[in-house]
């Protein structure tokens, strides 16, 4: 059976033979006079060459080639924060909605809980299953963190809400985070 990774070896090599003037089919020359023997198009054929050996070294995955996730100040400005409390997931959407599509991976929630937990706005506990979530400390109120008790499909749980405060909190302090 052929695996996606034998298909991209196989492409690679016939790329990097075209790169070199012979033909991937008949493993002959490619004449001086045809197209394929260009040197543009050589240099082509090595370049995606260079890139399937990137995705087989990756072992197939093309995902990790964005650059990691930058904030500008003017795109900081353009995050829109809410009057009411919002969990984590709702401000990481406005963060990535005022940043777009500009070719660098997306912010994600762990980078922000990660922070807090790291100066004590909130910790990490592990339940009764030996599985751990999030839960406020003393200090979760300070910058307007708060919990509420919410019913789900798996049944009760507790949302951590923040508040405009603790959105903008956590805005004022995104540069240094994601650096």
């Amino acid at each position: 059976m052929v695996t996606e990774i034998d298909k991209l070896k196989r492409a690679k090599e016939y790329m990097h033979m075209l790169a070199e003037g012979i033909d991937p089919i008949t493993d002959t020359k490619l004449p001086a006079d045809t197209v394929l023997n260009n040197a543009r198009l050589s240099r082509c054929f090595a370049y995606v060459a260079e890139v399937l050996q990137k995705v087989i070294d990756n072992g197939g995955r093309t995902s990790g080639w964005q650059k990691p996730f930058f904030i500008t100040a003017d795109e900081i400005k353009r995050v829109t924060l809410t009057d009411q409390p919002v969990s984590i997931s709702a401000f990481v959407k406005a963060v990535n909605d005022a940043v777009g599509d500009a070719g660098r991976k997306k912010l994600t929630h762990t980078i922000l809980t990660k922070w807090l937990v790291e100066i004590g706005y909130l910790r990490v506990v592990q339940d009764a299953d030996n599985k751990t979530h999030k839960e406020l400390t003393e200090k979760s109120a300070e910058i307007g963190i708060s919990s509420e008790l919410r019913n789900g499909q798996s049944g009760a749980y507790t949302a951590i809400l923040y508040s405009r405060q603790a959105q903008q909190f956590l805005l004022d302090h995104l540069l240094s985070i994601v650096s």
